[in-house]
């Protein structure tokens, strides 16, 4: 058995687990286990990491030996583009990262890296993003953006996936929104929203603070 069908981000660090049955219908303690990735990779071994380096459709095939017996199965992982961008961000040992998923798939984020220029943190294996949603990882967690710096997502193969300037000076309470996905900018919020990125779900930016300071002037 190799699996379900699957589907996956480009650049992803991916793990295929199989398993065999003897004769018996019991497990199978020794044998010789081929994993053919369908992209002209191949790998050997029970559980085994591969990563994709282009979106596409693979059969990935698992050819099992023991002896005189062999055996083989199949399954299909769709490789999607990694529409993924860092949505917000609050610099400090209270702040945090947040990452949204724009593509309409639930993925796994593993051996995906974050990296401010002083330090580097790689997602872990079977960490899950659902689709349209947004995934907050704690700077405490991450050890990142201690000071506000420069930001950048990778894949597994250390390609940019998205990058973030976070340099601008922020008080206490404020953190960095992204305008609007396919557009680099962002702006100091006063109304943070770690795991729900509004402005990205409703489609419009959000409304900076030196706005929000004129329009309440404006009220009063």
């Amino acid at each position: 058995y190799a699996g379900e069908d699957r589907t996956a981000f480009q650049g992803a660090l991916l793990e295929f687990r199989g398993r065999a049955d003897d004769i018996k219908s019991q497990p199978l303690a020794s044998g010789r286990f081929s994993w053919n990735f369908g992209d002209g990779t191949a790998r050997e071994g029970k559980a085994v990491l591969h990563t994709y380096y282009f979106p596409g459709t693979y059969n990935v095939s698992l050819n099992v030996s023991s002896g005189e017996y062999t055996g083989a199965d199949y399954l299909k992982v769709i490789v999607v583009k990694p529409d993924l961008v860092i949505s917000e961000a609050k610099p400090g040992e209270r702040g945090f990262i947040e990452l949204y998923n724009n593509t309409a798939y639930r993925l796994d984020l593993g051996g995906f890296l974050l990296k401010d220029g002083n330090g580097i943190f790689a997602v872990e294996r079977e960490t899950h993003i659902d689709p349209k949603a947004a995934l907050v990882f704690s700077n405490a967690v991450t050890g990142l953006l201690s000071i506000p710096r420069q930001l950048a997502l990778h894949d597994a193969h250390n390609f940019v996936i998205d990058a973030a300037d976070f340099s601008l000076p922020l008080l206490l309470e404020e953190s960095l929104e992204r305008v609007s996905i396919g557009d680099n900018k962002f702006v100091k919020t006063k109304l943070p929203t770690p795991g729900a990125h509004s402005s990205v779900l409703a489609g419009k930016a959000p409304i900076p603070v030196e706005e929000k300071r004129q329009e309440n002037k404006n009220q009063q």
